[in-house]
């Protein structure tokens, strides 16, 4: 028989110590200081002692901090990761998306800003220390009053470099891009790719008024294209490329004139389509969007709460509403969620199963195929490796992949993935040195 002792600590242990307890009013501070600054807090601040609440005293060292340097620092990091460019890239400072960036946190505009800022002084977009972005808005007008052309950073020069045009491309590299960033929409199959593939292509071209689109997926269906060796391109195509149109044909200059497009996705098993007959215009019906409310609000929770700490639907609503209740102010917004209870919640590491690893693994691999599928050398597909009981054969691309990814230094010189928002995070290697194990047992 158990005694009382026994019985109190078997309950207590299966109640309190199954839930991560919060964070101490010390390692809280601590955990702000480095989501908000990127650096831990200073030992003068440790224990301080006020007259305050401590809830009075975190908002406003919360609020302190975001007046700072370092923070503004901070979501720039986060804005880089999340539009796949930095704004002081390559070629220099870019005007116009550095105008947006900094009234985006300066002025605590809405978020919404990123689809729908259009500055009405030319000086916002003009450059003293470079003729190449000068040359890009060249079109601007001395005063731009309700530009169709204008639509956030999908105006910048920045963007249309990260996103390049070609004679082949036709902007739908910009467009996937869109739907990647505001509507976390990568391309995934739509369009069942069945014996119905007939049916899904009568129904797509019925859909399409421009006769570019039409000839377009007359010649994908006839192999005629690159991108049309396999009957799913369609399932990416009928969504971009009507977007794409309203990008208008320039390379090196915004265009001199808006252009119709139409944005295509599914909700709820139903096709949506929406017409624009500007890229503002398209860029304000995204953000009217219940898919960019939650695209968003998940990216705002995996960068200040953390993807440890489930997002489940009820919070998820509950977060949506304050998300629009604070007009989407990105200040007020990070406000809230630094200061939800989730926040304070210390994050357990959750040891994955193999299962969960080489799902994982083969989610990855599949990125890689869908990228390397058109390479000269190329093993038939990287994602079917999983599943190869040839050890031998394995282990030696497995010895390619590892130098390409840099799994001995975790990263730190790696060559693949190429893009800042497909880089593998420190859970990714720790699934490739899972597999690397297996591969060396004997």
């Amino acid at each position: 028989m158990l005694s009382l002792l026994s019985l109190w600590f078997l309950l207590f242990s299966q109640t309190s110590w199954s839930k991560p307890l919060p964070l101490s009013d010390d390692l809280y501070l601590n955990k702000l200081s480095m989501v908000l600054r990127g650096k831990r807090l200073e030992h003068q601040l440790y224990s301080q002692k006020t007259t305050y609440s401590p809830s009075y005293q975190f908002l406003n060292q919360i609020q302190t901090w975001m007046h700072s340097p370092l923070y503004k620092k901070k979501l720039n990091h986060w804005f880089s990761e999340q539009l796949g460019f930095d704004r002081n890239n390559q070629n220099g400072y870019d005007p116009l998306l550095n105008h947006i960036l900094d009234d985006l946190v300066d002025k605590n505009q809405s978020w919404d800003q990123l689809l729908l800022a259009a500055p009405t002084q030319k000086k916002a977009y003009q450059s003293t220390s470079n003729f190449n972005y000068n040359s890009f808005y060249r079109h601007i007008d001395n005063v731009v009053s309700n530009d169709l052309r204008v639509a956030g950073i999908l105006s910048t020069s920045s963007f249309y470099h990260r996103y390049p045009n070609s004679l082949f491309n036709r902007n739908r590299s910009k467009a996937a891009a869109v739907y990647r960033i505001f509507l976390c929409d990568s391309m995934k199959q739509i369009v069942p790719s069945s014996e119905s593939l007939t049916k899904s292509f009568e129904q797509i071209l019925s859909l399409k008024e421009e006769k570019q689109l039409k000839e377009d997926i007359e010649t994908l269906t006839q192999n005629k294209d690159p991108h049309g060796t396999q009957p799913g391109c369609v399932k990416c195509h009928y969504k971009i490329d009507p977007l794409a149109n309203a990008f208008g044909w320039s390379v090196a200059t915004l265009p001199p004139f808006p252009r119709p497009g139409k944005l295509l996705f599914h909700r709820d098993g139903q096709l949506i389509e929406i017409k624009g007959n500007s890229i503002r215009e398209l860029a304000r019906a995204i953000t009217q969007t219940p898919e960019y409310e939650s695209c968003q609000v998940k990216k705002f929770w995996k960068r200040f709460i953390g993807s440890n700490i489930p997002l489940d639907s009820k919070t998820e609503k509950e977060i949506t509403r304050q998300f629009n209740a604070s007009g989407r102010k990105i200040n007020n917004f990070i406000q809230y969620l630094v200061l939800r209870p989730e926040f304070r919640q210390r994050k357990v590491k959750i040891k994955k199963t193999a299962i969960e690893s080489k799902k994982n693994l083969q989610k990855i691999l599949k990125r890689c195929d869908q990228c390397h599928i058109d390479d000269e050398v190329n093993v038939s597909a990287f994602s079917p490796l999983l599943e190869n009981q040839n050890k031998e054969e394995v282990s030696l691309i497995f010895k390619t992949i590892s130098s390409a990814i840099d799994l001995e230094n975790r990263g730190e010189n790696a060559s693949m993935p190429p893009l800042k928002d497909t880089s593998l995070s420190p859970e990714d290697y720790e699934d490739f040195y899972l597999w690397k194990s297996q591969l060396e047992e004997k």
